[in-house]
């Protein structure tokens, strides 16, 4: 199936993503005998007071309740979990619910995993895909997230095997959990993770979706082992666009070696360490810099083969130090254009209280259309307000295979469908969930009141899509 192909069956389906994002969850493993694990059942008069406590319209009663379980292994807490906590409508309730579920789960002997946690957990999500009338979309997710959470080879198989069996409207439901769950291993970094690197390359979606290839490469990165190293080059060698810098990003981060996008200076670099390397104890994620003829966009370096630029030109952008803001942001973009190679494809988005699209679709960076899009930017002038959302689902919406936006303002959003920069930073970031595109933002600032407020969104909006802010004086 091909990206696009992902992306419309995702406009026809209502995906509820738990928290829109990423957070942490308790790293428990399991390390006792399986002789030596006792099963925590739950005893009548428990049963009473969870069941009350799950009634009452305070979420942190519920989630009380829901914690309270997590050291139990009998089936009826699972049940409990399972049936209430991951449907509940609260998030803090649901995070409660994933948690504990993973905490049964590592709590258990390996053999009641195998035969009863996740036959448990497959049975229910092939319920929920066989009945039309499912509960909601976004419980079926929950029960793919909670499922995807194992890093388990018999739990991957089952859910690989339940995907193969879906319609195509089904498909979003599966990758938006899978996802999901992959986001919550990479923040647990358990070791096991590199067990599943070979199975979820071999799947279908690792060639067909960038979101899926994506995320798989970062679980790569957060465990430091020899095999996620090789598996990284490997990709390396055959990623484009975006792709490149994330995989190039996680092996600096792995390894603290900077050799950029380079597959075969890595390979080089890691054929004579690989069998006596010892890992960084800690090394920062760091984005990779501009270097070479790498083309750039106010110090960000520009990787993606296929990106929108999105800028702001509302009445404030007249204003400046030397010169009106709005003239150094046509320089600059104007500059960064001419750099691009003739293999990239972009457009630009011009925002105020209108949004203006500069192209219909993606176009070639070849020498007339970089003249042309110079010549637009040119003739653009600062007037009207901040329709700072519009802008920013306009330019994801030009064509499925974008993978970068760089997106430009100096003042926080004034007007629009959403104007609440927490509100536009969780529908921006719900609505990237699977696509996994890169949206990098740069304020442009004037020492006005609303800096600090427009530095605190723009950073958000970055860090919520795999971006990177740059802050301009």
């Amino acid at each position: 199936m091909t990206d696009t192909t992902w992306t419309l069956r995702l406009l026809a389906t209502v995906i509820v993503i738990v928290g829109g994002g990423f957070f942490a969850i308790d790293d428990v493993r399991c390390t006792k005998a399986d002789d030596e694990v006792a099963a925590q059942t739950l005893d009548d008069a428990t049963r009473k007071k969870v069941q009350l406590e799950l009634r009452s319209p305070a979420a942190r009663t519920r989630r009380r309740a829901i914690e309270s379980l997590a050291s139990n292994t009998d089936a009826e807490s699972m049940q409990i979990v399972l049936q209430q906590g991951l449907h509940d409508k609260t998030l803090e309730v649901v995070r409660a619910s994933l948690d504990a579920l993973d905490r049964m789960r590592d709590g258990m002997p390996a053999d009641a995993v195998e035969q009863r946690f996740l036959p448990e957990l497959r049975e229910r999500i092939e319920a929920e895909f066989r009945n039309s009338k499912r509960r909601s979309s976004d419980y079926t997710v929950r029960l793919i997230r909670s499922a995807s959470r194992a890093p388990l080879p018999p739990m991957y198989d089952a859910l690989f095997a339940i995907d193969e069996q879906l319609n195509e409207q089904a498909k979003p439901i599966w990758l938006a959990g899978m996802l999901g769950g992959m986001d919550d291993l990479v923040e647990k970094k358990d070791p096991r993770l590199v067990q599943l690197l070979p199975m979820l390359s071999r799947h279908a979606c690792f060639r067909n979706h960038y979101g899926y290839r994506r995320t798989v490469c970062c679980l790569a990165g957060s465990v430091p082992s020899s095999e996620s190293v090789t598996f990284l080059i490997e990709q390396l060698a055959t990623a484009q666009g975006e792709l490149r810098a994330v995989i190039a990003a996680n092996l600096q981060r792995l390894t603290g070696n900077e050799a950029g996008t380079d597959a075969r200076a890595w390979s080089e670099w890691w054929s004579t360490r690989r069998d006596a390397f010892e890992f960084p104890v800690k090394v920062e994620y760091a984005s990779l810099r501009a270097v070479g003829a790498t083309p750039s966009y106010y110090g960000l370096p520009v990787y993606a083969d296929r990106l929108v630029f999105v800028l702001d030109t509302s009445k404030s952008m007249a204003i400046g130090r030397s010169e009106p803001r709005i003239e150094v942001a046509k320089r600059e973009l104007i500059r960064a254009i001419g750099q691009l190679p003739e293999s990239t494809f972009f457009n630009i988005v011009v925002f105020n209280s209108t949004v203006s699209v500069w192209h219909e679709s993606l176009a070639p960076a070849i020498p007339r259309w970089k003249e042309a899009a110079a010549e637009f930017v040119a003739t653009q002038q600062p007037q009207g307000r901040t329709m700072t959302y519009d802008a920013l689902v306009s330019a994801m919406a030009l064509h499925d295979d974008v993978e970068a936006l760089y997106f430009l303002s100096d003042g926080a959003p004034s007007m629009g469908t959403i104007v609440n920069p927490e509100q536009i930073v969780e529908a921006i970031a719900r609505q990237n969930h699977l696509r996994r595109l890169t949206i990098n933002s740069i304020g442009l600032f004037g020492g006005g009141d609303d800096a600090r407020g427009l530095e605190l969104f723009m950073q958000r909006l970055a860090a919520a899509n795999f971006g990177q802010f740059r802050r301009i004086d």
